[in-house]
């Protein structure tokens, strides 16, 4: 994903205050927010107990999923977002505000978790628009209309917005920094 400059300076000053950055790269997690999500909404979350502190591990219940707290987890994240996706930093380059999805993330975050189809109603449908070519401007129409890019991508950057056009959420996404386990 590319990101604002102001984002690198503020993870940068983390970092500093904290001792290190760590050998990690910086990883994100990009979700688009269930706005009906209330904590906790998993039903393997709700039926957690307390571990007993002479229990060393976890066990397995009878269908084979983990009773683990880490799949407890996983299981809520699917219920607090219609969807989400990973990725890391490849530049921070955008305007404040705005950020730059590849068209693998932008794919994935249009795909809803199968959690909601219980739900019904709109959010089992992910609205999309087709990416635009910033640097070209449509002086015919001012509306906010599709830009219809050039199929041919002979001569331009992969990654570039204007690289290929496909089509990306018309929602507000969160983009959040996640460690992940090494």
């Amino acid at each position: 994903i590319a990101l604002p400059p102001s984002v690198l300076e503020r993870l940068t000053t983390i970092m500093d205050q904290r001792g290190g950055g760590g050998s990690s790269p910086w990883t994100f997690r990009v979700a688009i927010l269930n706005p009906k999500y209330a904590f906790p909404s998993s039903p393997s979350l709700q039926n957690m107990k307390p571990t007993n502190e002479e229990d060393d591990e976890y066990e397995s219940d009878d269908n084979g999923d983990d009773n683990t707290p880490q799949a407890a987890y996983l299981n809520e994240l699917s219920y607090r977002y219609i969807s989400y996706s990973h990725g890391t930093v490849v530049e921070f380059t955008q305007e404040e505000g705005y950020i730059g999805l590849p068209a693998l993330i932008a794919e994935a975050l249009l795909k809803p978790n199968l959690n909601l189809n219980n739900t019904g109603g709109d959010l089992n449908v992910i609205q999309s628009t087709r990416t635009k070519d910033p640097a070209v401007q449509n002086d015919d129409d001012a509306s906010d209309s599709d830009i219809v890019m050039n199929q041919n991508n002979d001569g331009k950057t992969p990654g570039h917005l204007a690289y290929g056009a496909f089509d990306i959420p018309d929602a507000l996404l969160r983009v959040e920094m996640i460690t992940v386990p090494k």
